[in-house]
This record gives C-alpha cells, sequence and structure tokens, in this order.
C-alpha cells in the first residue's frame, strides 16, 4: 500500500515538472526535464508498484534519472554539446571558405584583366619601336635626306633597350585608363 502511495507521488511529481513547460520557458532549453530521484531502489519501488510510470513520464517529456542513469545522461548531453560546437565550428570554416574563394576569384579576375592589359602594352610598344627602327630610323638618322642630320643618332637607338616608365598618378580603383584625372 506504500509502494502505491510512494508510486502516486512520483506520478504527481512528474505531472506539476510537465506542467512548468520549461522547454517553452527558455530557447535554448532541451526538449526534456530531469526528474533525480536519488537511489535506484526508490525508483525500483516506484516502477514496481505503477508499472506505467515510466512510460507516462517520457510522453509528458519526463525523465526520471537515478544517479547511474543520470551521470550517462549527462554524459550524452555533454556529447550532444560537443557535437553540436563542432557542427558550428564546421559551418563556420565553410563560410570562411566560401568568402576566401569568392575573394580569391574577384583577385584572380582582376589578375587576368592585367595580364591581358600588360600583353597589350608590350605588343603596342614592340610595334611601335619596330616602326620606329625599321620605318623612321634607318630612313632619317644621320641621312640628312629629309632634313638636317641628327647630332646624336645612338639616342634614338637606346631609348627602346629600356622598360618603358610610366609617368603620372597610378589609376584609381574602379577607373579605367585615363579616368584618374591625371594631366599627361
Amino acid at each position: 500500500m506504500e509502494r502505491r502511495r510512494y508510486a502516486g507521488h512520483v506520478r504527481g511529481h512528474v505531472a506539476k515538472l510537465a506542467a512548468k513547460s520549461y522547454e517553452k520557458q527558455f530557447a535554448s532549453a532541451p526538449a526534456f526535464t530531469v526528474l533525480f530521484i536519488p537511489g535506484e531502489a526508490f525508483f525500483s519501488a516506484a516502477a514496481e508498484a505503477d508499472p506505467g510510470l515510466i512510460e507516462s513520464a517520457v510522453e509528458s517529456r519526463v525523465l526520471i534519472a537515478t544517479p547511474v542513469t543520470l551521470v550517462a545522461l549527462l554524459k550524452a548531453v555533454a556529447y550532444g554539446w560537443r557535437q553540436e560546437k563542432l557542427a558550428q565550428s564546421a559551418r563556420e570554416i565553410s563560410n570562411l571558405g566560401k568568402q576566401v574563394y569568392e575573394r580569391a576569384s574577384v583577385l584572380w579576375d582582376h589578375l587576368e584583366s592585367l595580364r591581358g592589359a600588360l600583353i597589350g602594352a608590350v605588343n603596342a610598344f614592340n610595334k611601335a619601336v619596330g616602326s620606329l627602327k625599321r620605318d623612321f630610323c634607318r630612313g632619317y638618322a644621320g641621312s640628312g635626306t629629309w632634313g638636317p642630320p641628327l647630332r646624336n643618332p645612338s639616342l634614338l637607338w637606346t631609348w627602346w633597350s629600356r622598360p618603358p616608365v610610366c609617368s603620372g598618378a597610378p589609376p584609381e580603383a574602379g577607373k579605367g585608363d585615363g579616368e584618374n584625372g591625371s594631366q599627361g
């Protein structure tokens, strides 16, 4: 008779805990509440007197724990939290990787554009030097046929052997050639 009354008290306490709805009160609360009974013998006595107690408690989202099961439950919760933290870290790493990829892609596009512009500039420079050598210097340098002879024709032959030097300010970000406001 005393066991049935004790089991009734445990069932009543389960109902009180379930009515508190802790999972609705706190945003990060687990989906269940734990009722701790401080000894295996106390839990066994209540479960023997009321065979539906465990199932009823679980349906009410209350887990009945004894010292042994509480330790196991706490270890399982800690493992779940570690797994959640690992998953969150993996999501953050994935997001950072996406950002790095996007930024590297933009940089690559700029470098490809720069490569094309440099090739075009080198080709234009080589054409200008070739034209100067072929069409201008051969016919004019020192011959005097189109005007007075050059005082130092070797100067014409040496200037293209040096790399071209940019004069003026570098272009501002986002502006194309000649749009940086510098006067050349």
